[in-house]
């Protein structure tokens, strides 16, 4: 399975991902992030971490079968959403699947940019089959009853 890890910081789902057995791409546009992430990774793990706009993704052929979504999103100026919402289907294979936790913390401004079901299901729906929305279970305490879980298959 290969898999795109968009906004990876330091690496931690893509870690995950690769003990799974997945071959991931982990892209952040923050070189010390990137930096910090590939200190961090042991030896033998198939990880490709890249300094990368997540939206040089648009309009390329399609080469992931799972993306995984983690504070990338939320990063993200909401007026630039629909942009995240191309590359993210642009990136995944057909039938592909997106996965991931939405912050929905309901505060104004940002970064962290607020966000809640209706504009998830709004943005996502044309490019994507919603399989599951829901608050997420087992949250860190500060984010408790705050994240959407999603599972999303691009159409």
């Amino acid at each position: 399975m290969q898999a795109l890890v968009p906004g990876c910081g330091r690496g931690h789902e893509a870690r995950l991902l690769a003990a799974l057995e997945a071959t991931v791409t982990a892209i952040d546009l923050a070189p010390t992030a990137i930096a910090q992430a590939q200190a961090m990774t042991p030896a033998g793990l198939a990880i490709t971490f890249a300094v990368q706009d997540l939206f040089a993704r648009m309009g390329q052929p399609p080469a992931f079968d799972l993306v995984v979504e983690h504070t990338c999103f939320c990063a993200i100026d909401p007026a630039r959403r629909d942009d995240y919402v191309t590359a993210v289907a642009d990136s995944l294979l057909p039938g592909g699947m997106l996965v991931g936790l939405f912050y929905a913390h309901g505060r104004p401004g940002g970064p962290p940019f607020t966000t809640d079901r209706a504009e998830v299901e709004r943005r996502f729906a044309p490019r994507f089959a919603i399989e599951q929305l829901e608050v997420a279970h087992g949250s860190t305490l500060i984010r408790h009853r705050q994240e959407l879980f999603a599972v999303m298959r691009r159409r």
